[in-house]
């Protein structure tokens, strides 16, 4: 049964880089496993958490992705990539889960492949607030 376990378990394997002059973390499409690998390219995560320097997250959506998202029947692509980004041990936050699932849609809807999810809600431009939430 273990076995079973960790063959239908998928590897949350991170590669450790500097980005911009700071650590980060990545994680590839290749260890996510199915279905995430259909929506999400990579996910990148500042490993510095100061507030006001807009440190957060970098996510690359497929193609794929990126069209579900954005269609009429998005609630669990967007629910599945909003879960996985909050769920790894990077992440740190003052945002809400509805802030986050509101900035990717809105992302998306625009076209945008990468999504740039600031970590705290004082980070976010001013106009971002009102559509965001906290």
């Amino acid at each position: 049964i273990a076995a079973l376990c960790v063959m239908a378990t998928p590897a949350s394997a991170k590669t450790y880089y500097t980005f911009d002059g700071h650590p980060a973390v990545q994680y590839y499409q290749s260890d996510m496993g199915y279905p995430l690998m259909k929506y999400i390219e990579r996910v990148e995560y500042d490993r510095v958490y100061d507030k006001g320097n807009g440190y957060g997250v970098r996510l690359y959506l497929t193609s794929f992705g990126r069209e579900l998202i954005s269609s009429e029947q998005n609630h669990y692509v967007l629910y599945k990539v909003t879960d996985y980004v909050g769920t790894r041990p990077e992440w740190k936050t003052d945002r809400s889960y509805n802030s986050v699932a509101t900035e990717i849609l809105h992302h998306t809807q625009a076209g945008r492949q990468t999504v740039h999810i600031e970590y705290y809600y004082q980070d976010l431009k001013w106009w971002e607030k009102p559509f965001y939430g906290r």
